[in-house]
């Protein structure tokens, strides 16, 4: 009888190399799901913040307290751009811009936000309150404009002297010697021009 012992190694070789291949996957998703369960398993803690008397730890370092000084006012969600004032009717508009929105205008009275109402305006200021007969809860005032071309050595604007007169400047479209709206002499020979 004759066996065939090639084929016998080749199916031993097989059976292996399957083994080990399934042995494989089962230690790659044993690893992979024991390591998603300890990531998403216990949280850690959140720390308490820490809270430190700062003017003890001065006096403890040997400084001495520092006074602090008042901080600048926050600033504002409304911003005065131009104001129309009618002094002797009571009446009068203001341009406000709300919250960095382009300015609009706003009537006394007008609401200019959700609770507040523009109750009067003066030469450079508008007053905002939240009725119209209520008190004052905020007083806008217009800016004052600093001229930014300017340098700050340049003499400041002169206006000419009272009964200077200016000088006369020509059109190149004219005659010389003509002025627009004003018709010249007619032509006099015994003058000589």
């Amino acid at each position: 009888m004759v066996t065939n012992t090639y084929s016998r190694w080749k199916v031993g070789a097989g059976t292996l190399v399957l083994w080990f291949l399934a042995a494989a996957c089962v230690v790659f998703w044993g690893l992979r799901l024991s390591a998603s369960q300890l990531g998403q398993g216990a949280s850690a803690l959140p720390a308490a913040p820490t809270v430190v008397d700062v003017p003890s730890l001065v006096r403890l370092l040997g400084g001495t307290e520092v006074v602090a000084k008042a901080a600048p006012a926050a600033p504002t969600r409304y911003t005065l751009v131009g104001v129309l004032a009618g002094t002797r009717s009571g009446h009068g508009a203001a341009l406000i811009e709300v919250d960095g929105k382009p300015a609009k205008p706003y009537r006394i009275g007008a609401p200019v936000a959700e609770g507040m109402v523009l109750q009067s305006v003066n030469k450079r200021e508008a007053v905002l309150g939240f009725d119209l007969k209520g008190p004052a809860s905020m007083t806008l005032q217009m800016p004052l404009k600093v001229a930014a071309n300017a340098p700050a050595s340049s003499p400041a604007y002169q206006p000419p002297p009272a009964g200077a007169v200016p000088p006369a400047v020509q059109s190149p479209m004219m005659p010389q010697g003509t002025t627009p709206g004003i018709t010249p002499p007619p032509f006099n020979p015994a003058q000589g021009q």
